[in-house]
């Protein structure tokens, strides 16, 4: 397996870190490499992340859609979706931490948070390498994007984006 880890920290919010990062609606409001997220065969939007949940990542790229299933969540701290691919399946793993669990819990989630998003690829490794190392500054860009849309509602900016996720 191989596998990659981008993070960023920032003063926002760790719940609104939360809703934006697990309401698959939002994704692309952060995302540069999403257009839209849906669920085959359902329709509306699809609401935060649920173990078991299917959807449609439709990529900025022509007809190019992956499928995932969410695999794991651990409510308002992290998930984890899976894409099998032909060579191989992309485990994405998505976690928010306040700066301190120690402390109470109204207190660690208003200040600074992190986001760590961790990929693995579970394929052949030449595939895999050439695949992470592609991947790595669209990822940090988009955890950079996330921390500035909640920084930027946390000030009270009210943007076309913000409205259209939720």
């Amino acid at each position: 397996m191989t596998s990659m880890t981008v993070s960023a920290a920032g003063e926002v919010s760790a719940d609104r870190l939360w809703t934006l990062l697990a309401t698959p609606a939002c994704w692309p409001a952060w995302a540069p490499h999403m257009r839209h997220v849906s669920r085959p065969a359902a329709a509306g939007a699809p609401a935060a992340v649920t173990v078991g949940q299917r959807l449609e990542i439709h990529t900025i790229a022509p007809l190019v859609r992956v499928p995932v299933e969410v695999t794991a969540v651990e409510e308002g701290v992290s998930w984890v979706m899976a894409a099998h691919l032909p060579l191989g399946t992309i485990h994405s793993g998505h976690r928010i931490a306040a700066p301190d669990d120690a402390a109470p819990d109204d207190a660690a989630r208003d200040g600074a948070a992190e986001v760590t998003v961790t990929i693995t690829w579970d394929g052949p490794a030449l595939p895999g390498r050439v695949l992470l190392a592609a991947y790595r500054p669209v990822a940090l860009l988009s955890v950079r994007r996330l921390l500035e849309l909640a920084g930027s509602e946390q000030d009270g900016a009210k943007t076309a984006v913000q409205r259209l996720c939720l």
